[in-house]
């Protein structure tokens, strides 16, 4: 499940907390947020937790939002790297292929 429709999830359920007179202070509602967190947001966690400011939790909803955001980004930079290697490694692939051939012409007319 994506991370933001995780933190929605768990809005849902403050909300219905709240109108059940019980209040979920903002940092505990952070840190499960954090909890719920795959392994790959590690450092991501580890930095939330060391922080020193107390976030809202519509701060830390934003915070994370853009985090979300960058990480997507660094993905599709990450797979057009790849796609564009991919494609250079084709591209050399096939010039040796015709480098190849063309040494084995001369080396056939070269015998003859």
């Amino acid at each position: 499940m994506p991370i933001m429709d995780q933190v929605h999830e768990i809005q849902m359920l403050i909300s219905k907390l709240s109108d059940l007179d019980i209040k979920v202070p903002d940092s505990l509602q952070v840190r499960v947020v954090l909890s719920k967190l795959p392994p790959s947001w590690n450092e991501y966690r580890k930095k939330m937790l060391h922080f020193t400011y107390n976030y809202t939790f519509e701060q830390f909803q934003t915070h994370l939002q853009i985090q979300v955001q960058s990480r997507m980004r660094e993905l599709q930079v990450t797979n057009s790297k790849v796609n564009l290697i991919t494609e250079i490694d084709l591209t050399m692939t096939q010039n040796n292929l015709k480098v190849q051939k063309k040494k084995k012409q001369i080396q056939e007319e070269i015998k003859c």
